[in-house]
């Protein structure tokens, strides 16, 4: 949410282009402060919510201070304290004929992964970028989702996933897991997802 990601994918990309979405305002001005004081000129950041419908999405925000942890509410109860409306985006329509379709895509969004996935179908099917996403099992559940769908969903791609354990910890302790449409994840974990066909090169420990 401060755009620590957005800021080293500018710097690996120094040729090339890079779209940040932040749905919070808070965070929003973080990111573009960030930017700024990173000279990444090559982000082009967009304060909006990435799902599969367009339109209108709230969240609720507690206090006044930014967090990574801001969800998007589901259903249509009434207004709650603090809630805070914003623009939802798909990524198929934003990538529209006018832009390159994005190479690789980080992704972490507190339990509306299988949405922002509905959303970009197209840039799947055409594009097949390399994923990185963040899980949130418990989460997805409450959009009506599990990680049993989301990776059949990938699958159905054409895509290979491997589990990234330990991804917080030392890098030497890092283990690359392989996933199936079957594959039980409990707990928030990264997923690496690259199409098959170029797939070979993923190292493994099992």
């Amino acid at each position: 949410n401060l755009g620590w990601y957005t800021c080293i994918a500018s710097k690996c990309l120094p040729t090339g282009v890079v779209y940040g979405f932040e749905m919070d305002d808070l965070n929003f001005d973080l990111l573009h402060r960030n930017l700024e004081l990173n000279s990444a000129n090559n982000v082009q950041a967009h304060h909006a919510a990435v799902s599969d419908t367009e339109g209108t999405v709230s969240y609720v925000r507690s206090g006044s201070n930014p967090s990574p942890f801001f969800q998007m509410k589901q259903g249509t109860g009434g207004p709650a304290s603090g809630t805070v409306s914003v623009k939802s985006i798909t990524l198929d329509r934003f990538f529209d004929d006018t832009k390159t379709l994005p190479d690789v895509m980080k992704i972490d969004v507190e339990g509306a992964e299988f949405s922002v996935l509905k959303g970009m179908t197209r840039i799947l099917r055409e594009q097949q970028p390399v994923l990185f996403l963040e899980i949130h099992p418990t989460y997805l559940k409450r959009f009506g989702s599990s990680t049993k769908e989301l990776l059949a969903f990938l699958i159905g791609f054409g895509y290979r996933i491997v589990q990234i354990e330990s991804m917080r910890e030392d890098e030497q302790a890092l283990q690359l897991t392989p996933l199936t449409a079957n594959s039980v994840i409990e707990s928030n974990d990264m997923l690496y997802a690259v199409p098959q066909s170029s797939a070979s090169g993923i190292g493994v420990r099992v």
